[in-house]
């Protein structure tokens, strides 16, 4: 387990299916989650959860705990884990939204982090971002990752389409505040 004051990541459990569904299944949620769009039924979840919990050469996923309320409330992962060129992307969600606005998305992201950069030794942490969730590119700029690019109109939602903002953290400018 990976802890802050105000957050503990720790393993997937078999107990945060429930949860996990409702979140992939609001579609504020689906909206800055950039991922399958479609209703997620629960033996689609039971299969996501079971994934996680074995754990995959190249994706490791953490629940996130707030500290405060000892309530799960996201789930945060590094996937495509490549161990040649030492990269992987990184993806979040803060399902519950009492847990929003209260920094654990940040204390998680620094977290996991620290675990990509000095456990697993990668070099390149990298995301996308709909340009439009402005909280979310907020949140990767204070915590040192730079823009690489912008994929022009890459995504369809609510009837028009949007860039995509490519950002990268590099482990050399990786400071855990």
């Amino acid at each position: 387990m990976l802890s802050s004051t105000s957050c503990l990541l720790r393993p997937v459990e078999k107990e945060d299916i429930e949860r996990s569904l409702v979140w992939r299944n609001d579609d504020a949620i689906k909206k800055n989650l950039l991922s399958y769009r479609l209703p997620i039924t629960k033996p689609m979840e039971d299969a996501w959860i079971e994934k996680a919990m074995n754990g995959d050469k190249d994706r490791i996923v953490f629940a996130i705990e707030d500290v405060a309320t000892k309530k799960h409330v996201g789930f945060i992962e590094l996937n495509s884990i490549d161990y040649f060129n030492r990269n992987a992307q990184y993806a979040i969600v803060i399902g519950d939204e009492n847990a929003r606005g209260k920094g654990i998305a940040s204390s998680a992201t620094q977290l996991i982090l620290n675990y990509g950069f000095n456990q697993l030794n990668l070099h390149k942490i990298y995301l996308q971002v709909a340009a439009y969730n402005t909280n979310a590119l907020q949140l990767y700029k204070k915590l040192n990752f730079k823009e690489e690019g912008t994929l022009i109109q890459q995504h369809f939602m609510d009837g028009q389409y949007h860039n995509m903002i490519c950002m990268a953290i590099l482990a050399e400018n990786f400071n855990i505040s």
